[in-house]
C-alpha cells in the first residue's frame, strides 16, 4: 500500500551528461546524518529531510557528481543505521530509501554515459537497489514508480522495457494512483505510453 511519508518520488529528467566519477559513492558526508541520539523520531525526521532533498536534486537539469554522491552517501548511512540501531522496525522507509538510492545511481550512470565501463557498473548497482526494494516490498507503490521510470529511460539494449511496462502499468492500475501528484500521474502515463510504443514496434507489445 501507498505509505504516507511525504512525496517520496524521484523523477529522472533528461538522462544525459558527461561527468566523470568512479562507480563507488565518493560523496559520503563526513558528518553524521543524525546529530545526537538515534531514535525513531530522529530517524524519521532525517529520512524525510534527506528524501526531500533528493527529490529537488533529481529534478535539477544538471545535478553534479558531488551532489549526487552526497545524497547517495546519506541514504546509504540511513539504511545502515536502520540495521545497526533497530529503528524503522516496520521497515516503513526501506523501499523508498532503496528505490531512491537506485534512482540516484541511475542518474550517475547517465552523467557518465561517455564511459561505458563506469556507466555499466553504475546502472548495475542501480538495479541492485531498485530490484531489492521491490523484492522486499512487492506492493510498494513508490518503489514501482522509481524502477518503472528508470527502466523507461534505460537504453533499449539493456532490455528494461518490459520491466518498465509491468511496473508503470501496476502503478496506473493501483487504487492509490489518484493520490499521486498530477505531475507524477502524467509522467507515469507518458512513460508507459512511450514504452508500450517501443514494445509494439519490437513485436513485444502488451
Amino acid at each position: 500500500m501507498y505509505k504516507q511519508i511525504g512525496v517520496i518520488v524521484v523523477l529522472l529528467l533528461g538522462m544525459s551528461g558527461c561527468g566523470k566519477s568512479t562507480p563507488e559513492s565518493a560523496g559520503a558526508s563526513s558528518q553524521p546524518v543524525i546529530a545526537g541520539e538515534v531514535t525513531q523520531a530522529s530517524y524519521d525526521n532525517a529520512v524525510k529531510e534527506i528524501l526531500a532533498h533528493a527529490i529537488v536534486l533529481m529534478n535539477s537539469a544538471t545535478p553534479t557528481e558531488p551532489e549526487l554522491d552526497g545524497d547517495i552517501g546519506k541514504i546509504e548511512a540511513l539504511l545502515a543505521l536502520s540495521e545497526k540501531n533497530d529503528v524503522d522496525k516496520e521497515r516503513t522507509y526501506e523501499a523508498p530509501l532503496m528505490s531512491t538510492l537506485g534512482t540516484l545511481y541511475a542518474r550517475k550512470a547517465a552523467n557518465n554515459s561517455t564511459d561505458p565501463r563506469i556507466a555499466g557498473a553504475l546502472i548495475a548497482k542501480s538495479y541492485r537497489y531498485l530490484d531489492k526494494a521491490i523484492s522486499l516490498h512487492p506492493q510498494d507503490l513508490m518503489a514501482k514508480v522509481n524502477r518503472g521510470l528508470v527502466s523507461a529511460k534505460a537504453p533499449d539494449f539493456l532490455g528494461k522495457a518490459e520491466i518498465a511496462h509491468e511496473d508503470l502499468k501496476s502503478v496506473e492500475d493501483d487504487a492509490d494512483f489518484g493520490r499521486l501528484s498530477p505531475d507524477l500521474q502524467t509522467a507515469v502515463k507518458q512513460a508507459l505510453a512511450e514504452v508500450d510504443s517501443r514494445l509494439a514496434k519490437s513485436g513485444n507489445g502488451k
